[in-house]
């Protein structure tokens, strides 16, 4: 199988995915409260947060539903133009040269 063969291909299923990845892997984070080392509950995120209860021991965040912008799915669709061919290049290169090697 020759290498020029697979240029294309890989290139344009490597930027699809990378565009599926993007649009399925963004999540928003909101915080949403603090436990401290002693148990106790603080809805404050500040510096002062759990200090008289011992300092914070894990913040708490919740999820929201993710809500696309025009500018989001631009900056994603900019971003898989520019990264997806790189990539591909990058996965294709190798390949191309363990190829070559075997002949």
């Amino acid at each position: 199988m020759k290498t020029e063969k697979l240029l294309w291909p890989t290139i344009i299923i490597v930027t699809i995915l990378l565009f599926v990845w993007q649009y399925t892997t963004h999540t928003d984070r909101v915080f949403d409260h603090c436990v401290c080392e002693d148990g106790a509950i603080s809805y404050s995120d500040g510096r002062g947060a759990c200090s008289w209860h011992g300092g914070i021991e894990e913040r708490v965040y919740r999820e929201i539903e993710t809500t696309y912008t025009a500018q989001d799915i631009g900056q994603m669709i900019l971003i898989t133009m520019l990264f997806g061919p790189l990539l591909g290049f990058v996965i294709l290169i190798p390949i191309g040269m363990l190829l070559n090697r075997n002949k």
